[in-house]
């Protein structure tokens, strides 16, 4: 039985996803169908470069993979089959199936250019239907390639997937976010390898002209406990339901005092009035992780030594996680709102929220966290 994987930006709250699926099983209904993403973000070439050069290795050979990331749609850009080692990958010459194809073997690419073996194309705009989930169609029932293309001598290559060695210096660049909130470089243990990186070093990391130091390990238990992450969500749909950012701000600010804590604040654009005061007048250096998804949010939330929030619906998705959590309450009942846990707790005084004073989160604070140097 023939498979094919299918990779998109088209995410699933539309019909886009289905279209590519039947007009894949319109030709060849016996084949099997695997879905590898369809939310590598929109037109994250580079992203969906990733997923797709880290999922093919892993499929039978034979299988055909379709990509559709694909920005310049209805462009001059071809559309093209790349044969690579035992696998087929059909989609866009942008550079999306140069990096699983580089390493799986390049043999040969076509461009998709006999028309005549696909159905009649319904739009400029989505040939993820009308070109490339037809054309992997047809090499499951065997047509050859040469039969639907015209061979070419190369395809393009992203520009910045392959990292710059510079002595011992290594430029590179984020190319995928994963639904953890882990940030994936095209720095690999290959790369390491060459400038003769071995175990128990440290990097000094440059990132938008600030530089860190971390220590390089290859999984999550081998660093070492150390700071504390805390998350802060200081804004809310009702502003009877705001901490007064004042507050916040003194709260981060004794927090770090007392504790050697690092800070991020969540929110979307809509707290946009609210972030740009707190990182105006706040003197303690705190990340904003803004715009993203609900299971993003969670990932960083449950990685995270405690969150404190307003009442409002970031304060549910922290209670789905099992990281302890400090909600704030002012008009609304908490016994009826609040998220409940061992480790989930709420302030009220009154339907004021600004009652509720810096000490006395402060106060739960000192209950929840380690002790200093403990």
């Amino acid at each position: 039985m023939k498979v094919i994987t299918l990779l998109t930006d088209y995410g699933i709250t539309d019909s886009y996803v289905a279209e590519v699926k039947g007009a894949i099983l319109k030709i060849n209904p016996e084949v099997t169908i695997v879905d590898v993403s369809h939310d590598v973000g929109n037109y994250g070439i580079a992203s969906g470069a990733f997923n797709m050069a880290r999922t093919a290795p892993y499929f039978p050979d034979g299988t055909i993979h379709v990509g559709v990331v694909d920005p310049t749609v209805g462009s001059s850009r071809k559309a093209i089959i790349v044969k690579a080692g035992t696998m087929w990958f059909v989609g866009p010459d942008n550079g999306l199936l140069a990096p699983v194809a580089d390493r799986l073997g390049y043999e040969q690419a076509w461009e998709i250019t006999n028309l005549s073996l696909l159905p009649h194309k319904v739009s400029d705009v989505f040939d993820g239907r009308d070109v490339f989930g037809p054309t992997g169609a047809l090499l499951s029932k065997g047509v050859p390639a040469d039969e639907i293309g015209t061979r070419l001598d190369d395809i393009i290559r992203l520009i910045n997937y392959q990292p710059v060695i510079e002595g011992d210096t290594i430029n590179g660049d984020i190319i995928h976010v994963d639904g953890f909130g882990n940030v994936v470089t095209n720095i690999t243990y290959d790369t390491l390898v060459q400038i003769g990186v071995k175990g128990n070093a440290k990097f000094k990391l440059t990132v938008n002209g600030k530089e860190y130091t971390a220590p390089y390990v290859r999984r999550f238990s081998a660093v070492k406990e150390g700071e504390l992450l805390i998350g802060l969500h200081v804004g809310a749909g009702k502003p009877n339901n705001r901490w007064a950012l004042q507050k916040f701000i003194s709260l981060i600010i004794n927090l770090k005092l007392k504790f050697n804590t690092k800070f991020y604040l969540t929110g979307s654009t809509s707290d946009k009035e609210e972030l740009d005061y707190i990182k105006n007048n706040c003197p303690v250096e705190a990340g904003l992780f803004l715009n993203k998804e609900i299971p993003q949010v969670a990932a960083l939330i449950s990685k995270s030594d405690l969150f404190i929030s307003n009442d409002t619906g970031i304060m549910h998705v922290a209670g789905s996680t099992n990281t302890p959590q400090i909600s704030i309450f002012g008009p609304t009942n908490p016994f009826n709102w609040a998220p409940i846990g061992n480790n989930k707790y709420f302030i009220r005084k009154s339907e004021f929220i600004d009652d509720v004073s810096v000490q006395d989160v402060l106060n739960l604070c000192n209950t929840i966290l380690p002790k200093p140097n403990s």
